[in-house]
């Protein structure tokens, strides 16, 4: 239910059935509101239509942005993984006694850690871009 004073105040002084006149000036300010209030409405309808396709055009863009993220995490997880088969485990001695095993061993471990490193960062990123 709308209040009469809102109308009034929108529209202007609201006139009775009974005190209708054929004065047409008296319907000219309140047409001319109506068609100032249709013109500003239609401009910002126009602009809300634009502010839609910009953000349509956003949203795709991230899309594609989350696609590509996803195939770079795919590619590192894919390097991650050992496809050298079935590695007998290294005796400990061995390493303690030879410092190039040992040397080798931290080579390998200081590159998991990398690699998870950028992996981590990768899903951060993507993980900002969802959401």
């Amino acid at each position: 239910m709308v209040d009469p004073a809102e109308l009034e105040r929108f529209y202007g002084h609201l006139r009775n059935s009974d005190n209708l006149s054929d004065n047409s000036q008296g319907d000219s300010p309140r047409q001319n509101d109506s068609l100032e209030t249709i013109a500003i409405l239609q401009v910002e309808n126009a602009n809300l239509k634009e502010q839609i396709g910009d953000l349509r055009e956003d949203k795709q863009d991230l899309k594609e942005e989350r696609d590509k993220l996803l195939v770079v995490l795919k590619n590192q997880t894919l390097m991650l993984e050992d496809k050298r088969g079935e590695v007998p485990p290294p005796e400990k001695s061995a390493e303690l006694s030879n410092p190039k095993s040992a040397n080798a061993s931290a080579k390998m471990i200081n590159f998991y850690f990398v690699a998870y490193s950028i992996i981590i960062t990768v899903a951060f990123l993507l993980f900002q871009f969802i959401f």
